[in-house]
């Protein structure tokens, strides 16, 4: 099963990440859900499309299960650390689509040739 952790960048935090299934599809409007997200909204796609997390709280504490992340673990947390989190969901779904235009296969190569899935050709 193949994962995808998003880090952290800003200094002093590059150990948190959040950890994404990657067998797990999206639909468009679940992306345009995760985009408009309230912070209840937000955790409960975390809850759902998280897999696993490294996030550390003021006091050290460090939370690695993802579904004991909610309001009152947020309040522990440095702002820039919340800011990352609600950022995650937007880095991992846009890392997934540049993956899609990436892994596009043509109609047919240089010389015409067929090169559709097996299920397709005539």
């Amino acid at each position: 099963m193949s994962k995808t952790r998003i880090y952290s960048t800003l200094e002093g935090f590059e150990e948190n990440y959040i950890e994404f299934d990657d067998t797990q599809r999206w639909t468009r409007s679940e992306v345009m859900e995760a985009n408009n997200a309230s912070e209840d909204q937000t955790l409960v796609l975390l809850h759902d499309r998280a897999s696993g997390c490294h996030l550390e709280l003021k006091d050290g504490v460090i939370v690695t299960d993802i579904r004991s992340v909610t309001g009152e673990t947020l309040d522990q947390m440095f702002v820039e650390l919340i800011g990352f989190i609600g950022g995650a969901i937007s880095n991992y779904l846009r890392n997934r689509q540049v993956l899609g235009n990436v892994r596009v296969r043509p109609w047919s190569d240089s010389n015409g040739t067929g090169v559709a899935p097996k299920s397709q050709r005539s």
